[in-house]
């Protein structure tokens, strides 16, 4: 077979099994499941209403898939705002790999939406193949994301967290989980280890009573979060919008699960989000998001999801945090995870390309800030649709 031998198509609904059957090697087994994630990323998605889905076809079968979901960017205090998609959800089936699919689909993927008139794509979550194929297809990486996590063992170094995190190892958990779940159906299956179990358990006794502003939540509160958030919006960098649509949206996707820590005093003065993939029984939990209104407001809440939940391993990007934010972590016991970086394993790191016309990487801007500057960014887990 050549490459001649596929054709790129745009997604129509007639293909959606097909692209679902293949998404299983990224999403896993839980057909219900990938249906839903489908539904909420690409048909429900606040910013694109239609799917941006491209499809490989070999003799008429769908054998890769790349996906495009909508993003809204805004720059400066007075929030200039931009759609910037981002890729993801990129498969291409076993017995068609390594033929220049990828290539052939980010190209195909590209062309067209230089046609509806976009001009930049960004990659959150792009896996180590990925990355370096992009990386020579002309991508540029805005800044490796630099980790800062917790350990509560003292058998979980930062070498083993970094080998927990590749590609190869998350493919490996997600098959254990898969196999966990076939024996759970078949009725013989162990209870397994839940991440929020103590932490639902003390939502439901109505949080610390030591510190009364404090509670602890399932549910997002859209509202009130996109109102702290744009009181503390003072940022001159590129960020994601975060309104109440974009909190309303993002806490369903069904791949994760989702806990909130809150700080009422009167109004919400803080809240911080966190998140675990709910294909995998990995013991790693994420700190994707969170705002506040003073630092000794973030110690607090951090300090007390911490001793609520009993997280052997809880881990944040630290890209684009100020020197007193990192200050809280450390005084809530995190610690700066390194990453190798070399031209044959890069680290990983949001990527970006342009789609419009060629122009030197010079010239890539929003808002009149350079995209390729990392001090132009404010960068969140949240906004990698990994968590």
């Amino acid at each position: 077979m050549t490459i001649s031998d596929y054709e790129v198509v745009k997604y129509d609904p007639s293909l959606l099994d097909d692209v679902l059957r293949l998404e299983i090697h990224l999403w896993g087994d839980n057909a219900e499941i990938n249906r839903r994630y489908f539904e909420w990323k690409y048909e429900q998605n606040p910013y694109v209403q239609e799917p941006l889905i491209y499809v490989v076809l070999h003799r008429g079968t769908p054998v890769a898939v790349r996906g495009m979901h909508g993003a809204l960017w805004e720059v400066g205090p007075g929030g200039e705002r931009s759609t910037m998609l981002c890729a993801g959800d990129t498969v291409v089936a076993p017995a068609h790999r390594g033929r220049g699919l990828f290539r052939l689909v980010t190209n195909a993927a590209l062309s067209d939406l230089r046609q509806q008139g976009h001009e930049y794509v960004l990659n959150f979550g792009a896996g180590q193949t990925a990355r370096l194929l992009s990386l020579r297809s002309g991508w540029e990486r805005i800044s490796p994301y630099r980790i800062m996590a917790r350990h509560t063992s003292p058998f979980r170094h930062p070498v083993v967290t970094k080998v927990l995190r590749r590609p190869w190892v998350l493919r490996l958990r997600r098959t254990r989980a898969a196999l966990a779940g076939l024996r759970k159906r078949n009725g013989n299956s162990r209870e397994e280890w839940s991440p929020f179990r103590a932490f639902d358990s003390t939502a439901e006794q109505g949080g610390q009573k030591a510190l009364q502003c404090l509670s602890f939540a399932k549910d997002p509160r859209p509202e009130d979060m996109a109102g702290l958030a744009a009181r503390r919006s003072t940022s001159h960098r590129i960020r994601h919008v975060r309104g109440p649509e974009y909190f309303g949206w993002r806490f369903r996707n069904p791949l994760s699960r989702y806990r909130f820590v809150y700080w009422d005093d009167g109004r919400l003065e803080g809240y911080l989000v966190l998140e675990v993939y709910s294909a995998t029984p990995a013991k790693t939990v994420h700190l994707v998001d969170w705002e506040y209104s003073d630092e000794e407001t973030a110690y607090h809440m951090l300090r007390a999801a911490i001793r609520v939940g009993e997280f052997p391993v809880i881990e944040s990007w630290s890209i684009s945090l100020d020197e007193k934010t990192r200050d809280v972590l450390h005084r809530c016991g995190f610690r700066d995870v390194e990453e190798p970086d070399t031209k044959l394993h890069p680290a990983a790191g949001p990527l970006i390309t342009t789609v419009s016309k060629p122009q030197p990487t010079s010239e890539w801007s929003l808002g009149g800030l350079d995209l390729l500057d990392t001090e132009n960014w404010e960068l969140r887990m949240i906004y990698s649709d990994e968590y």
